[in-house]
C-alpha cells in the first residue's frame, strides 16, 4: 500500500526519500513570502530558486515599490472588496 502524508511545512528542500523497495524525490518549494524561494526545472533537473535582489536591480525608483506587508495588506483589501 502506498501512503502519502502531506504537512503544511514551507521549508525549501529537495531530497531523496528511500524505503525498503523504492525511493522518491521529495520537492518542497518553500514559499515566496517568508523564504522567497521557488522550484525551477531546467535541463531536466530540479533546483531551488532563492530570490536575490541584486539579480533584479534596475534603474526604477524604489519608491514605486511597496514593502511586502503593504503589498499583502492591499491584496487582502482587494479580495475583500471583490467578495
Amino acid at each position: 500500500m502506498f501512503t502519502k502524508l502531506v504537512a503544511y511545512i514551507h521549508q525549501p528542500v529537495i531530497k531523496k526519500v528511500k524505503s525498503k523497495s523504492k525511493s522518491v524525490v521529495y520537492l518542497n518549494s518553500g514559499d515566496w513570502i517568508e523564504n522567497m524561494t521557488a522550484l525551477e526545472y531546467n535541463n531536466k533537473k530540479w533546483s531551488i530558486f532563492n530570490y536575490n535582489s541584486e539579480l533584479f536591480q534596475n534603474n526604477v525608483d524604489d519608491h514605486d515599490y511597496k514593502d511586502i506587508k503593504t503589498l499583502f495588506s492591499d491584496l487582502v483589501e482587494d479580495i475583500t472588496i471583490a467578495t
